[in-house]
């Protein structure tokens, strides 16, 4: 059992583990939430496939009516708090914040730049105006 599905199974949610259609033989596994009608491809590190597949696969289950999340071990490695974040607000997981409570203010580049790469996959980036809640 990996990691991941370690965690999957701590989550207190019912989830099986199915065979993709589209792609035999992969080194990869998928993760039905039927609660949630959600798909996660969790793609081994080692995975030699096709972008196009990938996208097949994304399209097939999107026009069944599900969401399919693919997720790669490196980005589960490196931002692991950032991917089990996310996937507990897909699960009903989250803390909500209502916008009154809220006020916007600039940020500096490092300010920006440690929210980004601590709350964001694709980390920080250059912008000209950076605003937070």
């Amino acid at each position: 059992m990996s990691l991941f599905e370690t965690w999957l199974r701590n989550q207190d949610i019912g989830y099986e583990e199915v065979s993709p259609p589209q792609i035999p033989n992969l080194e990869s596994s998928l993760y039905f939430i039927s609660s949630k009608k959600i798909f996660i491809h969790f793609i081994n590190l080692h995975t030699k496939v096709n972008a196009i597949v990938l996208q097949e696969l994304s399209i097939h289950y999107q026009q069944e009516g599900f969401k399919i999340i693919q997720l790669w071990e490196d980005v589960w490695i490196k931002k692991q708090s950032i991917v089990k974040s996310r996937l507990s607000a897909l699960f009903g997981g989250s803390n909500k914040i209502h916008g009154r409570k809220t006020k916007i203010i600039k940020l500096n580049q490092t300010d920006f730049d440690t929210f980004m790469e601590g709350n964001h996959l694709q980390g920080s980036t250059k912008a000209k105006l950076k605003f937070g809640l």
